[in-house]
């Protein structure tokens, strides 16, 4: 919050009153470049939420592929070893 020590904390936003908090707080610099969005039912005060700006919807992603047996899933049967 405003009067604090800011060394190692990214400020670059600058400072900005939040409803309901008695001092102005710090925004992260990356807070100018994205669209700030209101969520029902979300405190400013505790939470901010921020829309990365883009020209539509994602692509949706492709699900037709093989697993690897990475990130702790059991490889195909195909591709198991021989015991």
């Amino acid at each position: 919050m405003e009067g604090d020590v800011t060394t190692g904390y990214d400020v670059a936003g600058g400072l900005e009153q939040t409803p309901s908090l008695p001092k102005q707080n710090y925004r992260p610099g990356w807070s100018t470049t994205f669209i700030a969005k209101n969520v029902n039912n979300a405190r400013p005060a505790y939470f901010k939420f921020f829309r990365q700006p883009g020209n539509g919807s994602v692509a949706k992603a492709d699900t037709n592929f093989i697993s690897t047996g990475e990130a702790g899933e059991s490889p195909p049967a195909s591709r198991k070893k021989d015991s």
